[in-house]
């Protein structure tokens, strides 16, 4: 007869299996950081947060104009360069805004980013994780290349951990902790790192970008998916989205997939799945290739709508039919014009 307070014995096998693992995991994250001071990191919960008092449209700094940033790929999914005014089009709530106030490239715009990892115990079984942890590290240090370029690491599970802005020589000296939870907040992470981290400052315009790695399931977020795609955008954050599900996954899984679509289609950015461990450095160097060709335009839209909802956004390229312009479904209006 088993009693409530008696305790469950492990297998051995899988005690064994379960300290193999963390060996292999601690092993490889300490290879790619050094040790760092721990108050690097800080917590973030929606927990007890009204849902009222959230931003799901208005922008409660204020900026000059409306930005999108967008990417432009020709029919092989490369970058395009040298893209002007006379390229593309801009058509908001179907009609042309009022005036274009500005083009920029991607020199002329510090680089914001976001490094979002998921360490939920789903993790585990996915043979893509380790060599995609690997690759987004590599990507992240090579990716800081200007002065002013800075970034941030998002760690979730039934948690999120994130550190502050870092230059290039404090990223190195990080240390990632890749202690799981039973549960996964990815909802969370995304919505915190545009409300939080990606705050727009108009006196300095930059490329804001978050890239996620994840299987793109959540269950414990206290924001839904619908409500993510509008931080993104109310921030002019592009998300680029890799699947740590792999080939040959059930139906179920897929939905997975599906979200991360959603947030890099709707958002501007772009997703990478159905991927093998061997694919993992050449995603992350079309990453880096698209955000280094980054563009954003700063428009006055035809009329000034005085709603706090998303305003549908359509930007084409005129010039050659052959490239694709990637950018936000939609934008809000800044609140200086409100």
């Amino acid at each position: 007869m088993l009693f409530r307070n008696q305790p469950t014995r492990v297998p051995a096998w899988a005690a064994f299996r379960f300290r193999l693992w963390t060996r292999v995991c601690y092993t490889l994250h300490d290879k790619a950081f050094k040790l760092a001071r721990p108050h690097t990191w800080d917590h973030f919960s929606l927990r007890g947060h009204h849902r009222g008092a959230r931003a799901t449209g208005f922008l409660p700094w204020k900026t000059a104009g409306c930005d999108c940033a967008f990417l432009v790929d020709d029919t092989h999914g490369n970058p395009v360069s040298g893209i002007t005014l006379s390229n593309f089009s801009i058509l908001e709530n179907k009609n042309p805004p009022q005036s274009v106030v500005a083009l920029r490239t991607a020199k002329e715009m510090p680089l914001r980013i976001g490094l979002l990892i998921d360490t939920s115990n789903s993790q585990r079984k996915s043979d893509l994780y380790g060599p995609g942890v690997k690759a987004t590290l590599e990507f992240l240090a090579q990716e800081l290349s200007g002065r002013d370029d800075k970034a941030f690491i998002v760690s979730f599970s039934d948690t999120v951990r994130a550190t502050d802005f870092l230059g290039r020589d404090q990223i190195v000296e990080l240390k990632f902790d890749v202690a799981r939870g039973v549960g996964t907040a990815l909802y969370e992470a995304i919505y915190f790192s545009c409300m939080d981290r990606m705050k727009p400052d108009p006196a300095r315009p930059a490329r804001r970008v978050l890239v996620l790695l994840s299987d793109g399931e959540d269950n414990l977020s206290h924001v839904n998916r619908m409500e993510t795609v509008p931080a993104a955008q109310a921030t002019g954050t592009l998300i680029f989205t890799v699947s740590t599900e792999g080939q040959g996954r059930y139906a179920s899984q897929a939905q997975g997939d599906t979200a991360l679509k959603h947030f890099a289609t709707d958002t501007g950015g772009n997703a990478f799945s159905d991927l093998t461990p061997r694919d993992m450095p050449k995603v992350f160097a079309k990453i880096k290739a698209q955000i280094d060709d980054m563009y954003s335009v700063t428009f006055i839209p035809a009329e000034f709508d005085q709603s706090r909802s998303s305003h549908p956004i359509e930007l084409k390229i005129t010039s050659d039919r052959k490239w694709e312009a990637r950018a936000p479904k939609g934008y809000y209006v800044p609140a200086a014009t409100q």
